[in-house]
């Protein structure tokens, strides 16, 4: 491991070589940052994805159990990232992903489950996370980006699940979408949902409903459907 500024990271054995990444592996207080050199790359998370920075199963279980949280992405990012292409991806911690510049956008190819207390959040460019697969965590999921919801999905959260930027929609085929949110404690809404084949949203929690884009707050439990 090596930092962006200052002397190297104390250096560690991992079952890939980190000095082929085109990439800063920065240690920081609560977790690890790896900052690709350029803003374009695209980034593979979980086998079965692909990038120029690549993030197999082995090598995430090795990063999460020495640094516990990790960050991927950086404020200048425009970075294309898959999330999986087979078996489900196992977050043994937190993962952010930051791609906020134009350009950005987040493909969730396989299941995502998580473990430890792992949250998922995303500090996404507006366009787009394609939903392609369910996720369930048991901290909280975050996602700073518009979603695009491909088939039957649910967002399952152990904490709370908080949707905000542009919008909540279907992937604009002739098969109707749907989608369940579930947190054990809150659900919050801030953008418009529906449209583009986008039939039905489901939420579930524990303490309280908020869909402030549609200008209601829902009590605890209550399912909305469009």
């Amino acid at each position: 491991l090596h930092a962006a500024n200052g002397p190297p990271a104390v250096s560690f054995s991992f079952s890939s070589d980190l000095s082929d990444f085109s990439a800063s592996f920065v240690e920081e207080a609560g977790g690890l940052s790896i900052l690709p050199f350029d803003p374009n790359a695209s980034i593979g998370i979980g086998d079965g994805a692909s990038g120029d920075i690549f993030l197999s199963h082995t090598l995430l279980d090795e990063l999460f159990a020495r640094y516990g949280t990790i960050r991927v992405g950086g404020p200048e990012g425009a970075h294309v990232v898959e999330i999986g292409g087979g078996d489900p991806v196992v977050l043994r911690g937190s993962l952010s992903i930051y791609t906020p510049r134009a350009g950005g956008k987040i493909r969730i190819n396989s299941p995502i489950v998580g473990m430890n207390g792992a949250s998922l959040i995303i500090h996404g460019s507006g366009h787009t996370i394609d939903l392609n697969a369910d996720v369930d965590v048991p901290g909280d999921y975050i996602a700073g980006d518009a979603i695009v919801v491909n088939g039957n999905r649910t967002i399952r959260a152990g904490g709370r699940i908080a949707i905000d930027t542009t919008s909540v929609m279907g992937n604009g085929d002739a098969v109707l979408d749907s989608l369940t949110l579930i947190a054990v404690t809150t659900v919050d809404i801030t953008v418009p949902v529906g449209g583009a084949g986008l039939n039905t949203l489901s939420v579930r929690a524990g303490t309280g409903i908020t869909t402030s884009a549609a200008g209601t707050q829902n009590p605890t439990g209550t399912e909305v459907g469009l």
